[in-house]
């Protein structure tokens, strides 16, 4: 592992820094003694607070894992004398496992969420596929499980978040999760009470290290055990004239500074506000700092800050029990350790007692065996035992020796170990149907609530895991934030798992549109990780896999129920299931589902109306750019407008590009309907109430004649100025024709026609431009209608 990053003290190697100024004070430096001091200060504080209770923890761990160690030494070593069987049934492993087994099944995912203003929901999506990125290159799966299973079996277990470079030939760092295999490796504050550890001020972690790399980097005088006392370290590795002892030491300080709150309502440190940034107030404060160092027994072999504010070590408890200030940790088999050892008892007792039965003695009269008296000394094992037919003297018949009968095994010894088991299920609460036993005295629902009684009684296994990797979550963000501060392309991984390139902090370019649930940071940028802060929140379930898994099987089920599905949904629901070849099929089953049940922009609209001819789709996608266009222009437009003098020189543009904005949006909006008739007349409504200065009507026609001088329209010289089609001009100047384009007026059907409907307000008004409110309304212009 490589040392943290420092980005915000590169200069930490300094003695002392300090100004007059409380916002570049920082605390004097500390020399390798006072280092060396402090770290072993604490060490002893916290051995004298945590070894009891990983004293505690290492014995259930061991009462599960280890053989023999669910008997008593003492007692074991007297049944080995007289001869006694010492049976070891380890049930207690079994419904560890089951625990353990569970909580994999059911993984929990970190979702960031956006919390201030200058966060948003699809940089936190972002920081999602970041954090599962980060997940699978350091395979923190198994972090998560060795935690979780140390909590289960001892009480206690920890995970690590470190930082690493990208590769051997790169400067580039990046966070990963790394396990934590021996508990009592690790000590954290005593002060700490938070189940996720976020209260925790001190760490340390001590590893076994190569003793010639180690001289290599560091020097021969680095070569010394931290722990002079090895004597609790013979579990972890004894070859002392190898391996060297080394420790870690995480401390949050605190730099006192001065906060200052800016002009557009963000913070910043007063070291770190810039000349133009405008002060509202200011105040004292403290700037939390990890400060991360490396020891051996006499030296101090790396120092720097830890990117963030939380201690990267995080625990995972299995059951907390505080009375008064007292902490009791307890793992999942503690409390059924002695109906364990009781039924270990009972049915090595029973054991011994079917063994008697089978090896009972013989009776036999001396005339009987005299002669073969070694035989029946040890008969165990002879397929033939010899014994006199005659007594000699009196020449009578003798029967054969017979076995001592055993009145076999008592009932009470059978009820007592039955009991003993049954104490275990109580204890733990996890009965037969938790197990996997199938009841065939019991319903589905009976069943079921068991499952879930056990589930509640232990829930708070899989709670203290989900809060502790909600902390691993809170402490990868703001590396993230620190070590993405430029335009970079990363890899994330999504919910199924399949990875995709993102680009962080993005620039938009000028006129680049936004796309569907994105937006701009405080600096212009997509993705951008530099600003706005982000939470945790947990989501715990089956994982991807799995939840497919489910899918295809309630999709099976539905599809035996109404075969007439997989006309309808065939492809979707063949894409649920995992096979070699699923695919090809399902696109070839996509391809036999008629369009209008595939969002197909070319299957029949709703009523069974015909779908749209090609030209009529291209015409509306290129009104729909247009649109967009003038959107942009009249945005612009309005921007420019800084007083109410260049308001009045922009009145008649836009006037102008208003009115295009409502004529290309009732276009776009008609031309799909079978009778485009419609879209005429109600175009002609509209021109009829809006006010346009004359010379700029004039423009617009003059533009419009000279493309094509003939496609223009048709007149009624019956009609008044506004039934014709004409701009009503401003008091005091002439009417003046706009000359609509022939596209618009379909094959066979005259401008000239009379208006046979009411124009429907939805056709202009649901579509209108934002900035169709601007213009003022004609006092001619009927309901609902604008000029």
């Amino acid at each position: 592992m490589n040392p943290p990053q420092s980005l915000d003290h590169p200069d930490i190697d300094l003695d002392v820094e300090k100004d007059d100024d409380i916002s570049t004070s920082r605390p004097k430096q500390k020399t390798d003694d006072e280092i060396l001091a402090e770290i072993r200060d604490f060490l002893t504080e916290a051995q004298n607070y945590w070894n009891p209770i990983y004293a505690k923890g290492r014995e259930d761990k061991e009462f599960v894992t280890i053989d023999g160690a669910q008997w008593d030494a003492v007692a074991k070593k007297e049944r080995d004398e007289d001869n006694l069987p010492s049976l070891e049934i380890n049930l207690a492993r079994t419904y560890c496992r089951q625990q353990i087994n569970t909580q994999r099944q059911n993984r929990p995912q970190i979702q960031p969420v956006p919390v201030d203003s200058y966060a948003d929901i699809e940089t936190a999506k972002t920081l999602k596929g970041l954090v599962k990125d980060t997940e699978v290159v350091s395979d923190a799966e198994s972090a998560y499980d060795a935690a979780a299973e140390n909590a289960v079996y001892g009480g206690m277990g920890f995970i690590r978040v470190i930082t690493d470079y990208v590769s051997e030939d790169s400067f580039e760092q990046e966070p990963r999760i790394v396990a934590v295999h021996n508990t009592e490796s690790v000590y954290i504050d005593p002060m700490s009470k938070a189940l996720d550890g976020s209260d925790n001020t001190r760490a340390l972690v001590k590893s076994w290290v190569d003793k010639e790399q180690l001289i290599k980097e560091h020097g021969d005088d680095a070569v010394r055990d931290f722990d002079s006392d090895l004597s609790d370290m013979s579990s972890w590795y004894n070859i002392s004239d190898k391996k060297v002892l080394v420790a870690e030491y995480f401390t949050l300080d605190q730099e006192e500074k001065e906060l200052c709150l800016l002009g557009d309502g963000s913070t910043k440190w007063k070291s770190d506000v810039s000349a133009g940034e405008q002060v509202i107030k200011t105040r004292k404060s403290a700037k939390k700092v990890i400060n991360w160092y490396k020891v051996s027994g006499n030296k101090v072999l790396d120092r720097t800050v830890f990117v963030g504010q939380l201690i990267p070590v995080v625990p995972v408890y299995g059951e907390v029990t505080w009375i008064g200030e007292d902490r009791h940790v307890f793992s999942l088999v503690h409390f059924a350790k002695d109906p364990a050892r009781l039924f270990n008892y009972w049915k090595s007792t029973e054991a011994h007692q079917l063994s008697e039965m089978s090896d009972a003695p013989y009776v036999a009269a001396v005339e009987q065996i005299a002669g073969y008296e070694e035989e029946w000394k040890n008969p165990k094992g002879l397929r033939v035992l010899h014994y006199n037919y005659r007594d000699d003297q009196t020449g009578q018949q003798l029967p054969p020796p017979q076995r001592v009968g055993f009145p076999g095994s008592p009932s009470g010894v059978l009820n007592a170990a039955m009991g003993a088991q049954q104490s275990i299920v109580d204890v733990l609460n996890m009965h037969a149907p938790a197990m996997g036993s199938a009841q065939s005295d019991q319903s589905g629902i009976a069943i079921g609530k068991l499952q879930n009684q056990q589930e509640t009684s232990n829930f708070h296994f899989p709670d203290n895991l989900n809060k502790s990797i909600a902390q691993v979550g809170r402490i990868l963000i703001p590396q993230y934030q620190a070590f993405y501060t430029e335009q970079h392309i990363k890899r994330i991984i999504g919910d199924d798992g399949k990875p995709q390139t993102v680009t962080l902090n993005q620039p938009m370019m000028p006129g680049q549109p936004l796309q569907k649930g994105q937006t701009l940071s405080k600096n212009g940028w997509l993705n951008d990780l530099t600003v706005g802060r982000y939470d945790v929140r947990m989501q715990t379930g089956a994982n991807y896999n799995t939840q497919r898994q489910e899918t295809a099987a309630v999709l099976q089920q539905l599809v035996r129920a109404d075969p007439s599905l997989m006309q309808k949904a065939g492809d979707l629901i063949l894409r649920s299931l995992d096979g070699v070849g699923i695919a090809e099929i399902a696109d070839r089953v996509e391809r036999s589902i008629p369009p209008q049940l595939k969002n197909d922009p070319n299957a029949p609209g709703p009523n069974g109306q015909p779908p749209l001819p090609p030209e009529v789709q291209q015409h509306l996608q290129q009104a729909d750019t247009t649109v967009q266009q003038l959107q942009q222009q009249l945005q612009q437009l309005q921007a420019a407008v800084a007083d109410k003098q260049a308001e009045r020189n922009h009145k008649a543009q836009l006037a102008e590009m208003d009115a295009q904005v409502r004529l290309s949006i009732a276009q776009m909006n008609n031309e799909s309907k079978e009778n485009l008739n419609e879209l005429t007349n109600a175009v002609k409504l509209m021109l009829q109430h809006m006010q346009v200065p004359a010379p700029l009507a004039a423009e617009v026609n003059q533009d419009l004649m000279s493309a094509d001088p003939n496609q223009g329209l048709n007149l009624n010289p019956q009609q008044s100025p506004q039934q014709a089609g004409f701009f009503t001009p401003e008091q005091g100047q002439a009417p003046m024709p706009l000359h609509l384009p022939q596209q618009v007026i379909p094959q066979g059907i005259s401008p000239n026609m009379p208006h046979p409907f009411a124009l429907d307000d939805g056709q202009i008004e649901s579509h209108a431009h934002p900035m169709a409110a601007a213009a003022p309304a004609s006092p001619t212009a009927p309901d609902g209608i604008q000029g």
